[in-house]
Formats: C-alpha cells, structure tokens, sequence
C-alpha cells in the first residue's frame, strides 16, 4: 500500500552547542535463556517454516531502548539496518497479534496523530496501521516529530516468547526506502539526530561480538568510532545505489538498504565463486543468518563438509545441518567486498571462522559442547518475500566477526576485523530480562540480544 498525506513536519532538536556533542555509547546485551528456550521450540516440536522457521531462531536479535511520547512509554525494539521505519504496537492491535506493551496514544500529551496508514512487509513478517508524530528519545538523545508507526496489526513478527522480546523495529536504512514508499516524511530516527546535529559526526557503528559470548556482548556508537573494537585499519567501501521507480512513473538512482559490492565468496575448503559483475552484499543487523542464492549455499556446504551424508538440508526450518564438530575446524569462509562499484579488482577480504558459522541448535552453548547444529548461511527461504534486486544477505552471521561504520553522510561503510572481546558475563550473569527495560541513564541505554523469528530486510519498495 503507498502512502500519502503526511504534512509537513518539522524535527526539532533539543537544544545543545557544538562543544556539547558527543558520540552516544549503546552497549549490547546477549539474553542466553531467549536463545535456548526458543531452539528448543523449534528443534523439538518441528515447526513448519511460515509458523516458526529454525533459521530465526537461531541466532541473536538486537534489541534497543526507546521512549515514545510524554510521559515517555518505553519499548524494546529490534535495531535494524535492513528497514527505515520505526514502529510499535498501539492499543488497538488485540493482544493476540501483539502480545507485550502496547502505545496508548491518549497518555501522550506531544501526539500528533495523522490519517496516513503505513504497511510494512519484511523479509519474513508484516505490519500494518498508522503514522504518528511523536518525541522520540534514544540513549538520552530527543527528536521531537518523529514519525512513528503504530501498528494495529502484526504478522509473523512479534512472536509470543516470555523472554527478552522484541516489540517493534528501528530501521536505520536510508530514507529513500520510504520516500519511494511514498512515505517521504518518514525520515529514520538516526538519520534525525544527524539532521539536527545531535551526534558529532553522520555516522554510526556497530559492533556485535562473537557469537559465545554473553551479557554486555556488543555495542552500538552513534556519533563516533570505537577504536578498541577492532584491529587493523577501517576499509571502507561504498554503499551501492539501487534504481528504482517511484509512484510517479520516475526512475531515480537511490540509496536504500546499507549495501556493499560483494565480487565472491570463498572458502579455505577450496570453495569459490567469483561473479562476472558486481552484487549487492545487504549488511542487516535484523537478519539472524546470512542468506544467498540456493547453489551457492549447497556448492559451499558440500565442500566445508567434504560431502558428508549427515550434513542435510532441513526443508522444515530452511537450513543445513552439518556436524557440529566442523566448529573445532581450522577453516573459514571469505566474503569478497568491492571497494569499488564501478571494478571487483579492489577487494576487501571478509573472513570468518567456521566456529562462528557452526550454530548450536540444542540445549548447547558452544559447538563443542552441542550434539546438533546449523550452518550459519542458507538459502533463502521459500516463504521470504525479498525480490530480484536482493540476492545477497549478510546477517548476524557474519557481521558480527567485523566492526563497521556506517557513514550517513558520504554514503560509505567502514569495514574492520572485530575484536573479540570477553568482557560479557556469561550466561549465568547475563540473563537481566526486565520486560521494561533498563533505566536510561544520560547518553548510555541497555540492549537485549535475544533469539526469535528474524529476517527483517524491508521488502516492499518498488524494485
């Protein structure tokens, strides 16, 4: 559905001098009860793939403090580089399809409700209702007028899980991928604070850690770079534009998802694949695995594997099982980035472990302790909706073995080996599962990173 009739709005930030910016630090969380109690589910009761697919429950979801509206209701909403919309539950969704906290609008005094409805359909999962204007706060960082999504119904998205859920999504995709929506006025929180100089400089960046470690596992910095978060130097690549129709009939050359040159893939089994021009790599913090076309993802499982006839693809839950004692193996598979759109000659190298690919889908923390597992990339599931322009998808899967700076203003992506670091509790330490969130100090709010269904690349724009 395309959307009309947003009037014009204006952000207006709070108020603050140059001298006074600073980056805002957004550590993130690993809530370990979330990942087990939901592989459970979904290895033990065998679940069809459109109900509860394996491959969402499989890997970690980022979660982000938010205050909406005076007095300030909080959510807990799933950080998302594959979408640019920001939207919760309102009262008017029944409990059933929106199961946790709802956005009662007549407790807000700073409303500005409009008659623009919006739909949003991700890779996996839908949202449909009302647009709002409404103050938004981030990490002690205030945009008044924001747009806000207040969804009256869900799809596939919410889930019904009792530990450290995600109730909504914040895009930081690129504007465009609503103005070709038709929803112009629908500008990303993140992109607002860089509109009204809130954060020193246009970017921000994230930082997930490995996949074993817990509690205060990762962190996002919006306004700043994290030097002691990875190692080498920042390579940055630019991001690719896509051509797109708008509802006018135009074609225009626009930014949309945070998207990459990809020029192959590799791996030290004696994989690879180097493409005759260059595709799009899609960097989705929202998305649990890392999605590519089906014969690349059976070529490259037969070869980490060496053809092992246990190894199988699970069409149920849309990925392969392998043996998880392929994560005590010295390999890893490369991911090769253009640092060029117009040539593949320059290329920056992505590698990643196999132990972080080999995902234990037991009661197991690691792949040495778990007897079943799943291979961290899959084919791209048969009830996704993603279209022709996406073929590529490098989730949590892989994104977590880098360090990366999104650059808002020069349109690029910095790329750097992440630091593993163990500064996390384990998993006894933690488990700070409060369904309100954490209290918001200053610059600093609490992330969760849970497991539930995710795949939430933004997929209905005009391709």
């Amino acid at each position: 559905m395309l959307l009309s009739g947003i009037g014009l709005v204006l952000f207006t930030a709070l108020a603050t001098t140059a001298s006074e910016i600073k980056p805002v630090t957004v550590p993130l969380v690993r809530n370990q009860e979330g990942h087990l109690s939901q592989i459970r589910r979904s290895v033990k009761e065998k679940r069809q793939v459109h109900k509860e697919p394996l491959f969402n429950a499989a890997g970690r979801e980022f979660l982000i403090e938010v205050d909406i509206g005076t007095p300030a209701q909080r959510f807990n909403v799933t950080m998302d580089t594959g979408s640019a919309t920001l939207w919760v539950p309102s009262t008017d969704c029944s409990m059933l399809k929106c199961p946790y906290e709802r956005f009662n609008a007549s407790q807000s005094t700073t409303l500005n409700q409009t008659n623009t409805g919006f739909q949003i359909e991700y890779g996996i999962g839908m949202a449909n209702g009302t647009y709002a204007m409404e103050t938004v706060s981030v990490g002690g960082l205030t945009v008044t007028g924001q747009a806000v999504g207040l969804a009256n119904e869900t799809d596939d998205i919410l889930g019904t899980f009792t530990e450290g859920y995600s109730n909504g999504i914040m895009g930081f995709g690129f504007p465009s991928m609503n103005a070709f929506r038709g929803y112009s006025q629908d500008i990303p929180f993140v992109f607002n604070l860089v509109n009204n100089n809130l954060i020193p400089e246009p970017i921000f960046s994230v930082y997930l850690n490995s996949a074993f470690h817990y509690g205060y596992s990762g962190e996002v910095m919006l306004g700043g770079i994290d030097e002691s978060k990875y190692s080498g130097q920042l390579t940055y690549a630019p991001v690719m534009a896509y051509q797109m129709t708008d509802i006018t009939g135009q074609t225009k050359s626009v930014y949309i998802y945070w998207t990459v040159g990809g020029a192959g893939i590799r791996s030290s089994s004696g994989y690879s694949t180097d493409f005759d021009k260059v595709q799009g790599f899609v960097l989705d913090t929202g998305t649990t695995l890392t999605y590519v076309p089906d014969q690349i993802a059976s070529d490259l499982v037969q070869s980490i594997t060496k053809k092992d006839p246990r190894s199988i693809y699970d069409v149920f839950n849309g990925v392969y099982r392998v043996d998880c004692s392929l994560g005590s193996q010295d390999q890893n598979v490369e991911f090769l980035v253009a640092t060029s759109t117009q040539s593949a000659n320059d290329q920056l190298n992505l590698t990643v472990s196999l132990r972080e690919l080999i995902i234990p889908i037991d009661d197991a923390q690691t792949p040495e302790e778990a007897n079943e597992c799943a291979f961290g990339i899959a084919p791209f599931p048969q009830n996704s909706l993603t279209g022709s322009a996406v073929n590529f998808i490098l989730g949590e899967s892989v994104m977590r073995s880098f360090y990366t700076v999104h650059n808002m203003g020069q349109q690029t992506v910095g790329i750097a080996r992440a630091i593993s670091s163990g500064t996390g509790g384990g998993p006894e330490t933690g488990n700070d599962n409060r369904s309100e969130g954490a209290t918001i100090s200053s610059n600093l709010i609490q992330l969760l990173v849970v497991m539930t269904v995710v795949m939430t690349t933004s997929i209905n724009i005009l391709f």
